[in-house]
């Protein structure tokens, strides 16, 4: 029988998703990790972040990325563009992966 800190560590390690050395994220919270540190994502890079993590290994197309981020799928790209480039500031630029006319995805650590 599982004690109750190795049911409480077992749960937080179900959802803590390794990307791209030395990236991790927490889903249960929503937090994405530079190894220990908290790296500090606006409210869009953030839905962006989630929503490519909820999605690892897929590419996810522009159209969709905008609707869930900005709620609509007329949104010029270079918004997109922008925010990308203000996560890869942030980040390592090879964290989110661009597929020219597709779309964009994270993968997990290998």
């Amino acid at each position: 029988m599982e004690t109750i800190s190795e049911i409480v560590e077992k749960d937080l390690s179900d959802n803590i998703i390794k990307l791209k050395k030395p990236y991790l994220f927490d889903l249960n919270r929503n937090i994405l990790y530079n190894g220990s540190k908290l790296v500090k994502l606006t409210k869009k890079e953030l839905l962006f972040v989630t929503l490519l993590v909820k999605n690892l290994d897929k590419i996810i197309s522009k159209e969709d990325i905008k609707k869930n981020i900005w709620n609509d799928k007329n949104t010029d790209d270079t918004l997109l563009r922008t925010l990308v480039r203000r996560i890869r500031a942030k980040t390592d630029k090879d964290l989110v992966v661009n597929f020219p006319a597709l779309g964009y995805k994270i993968s997990k650590s290998l």
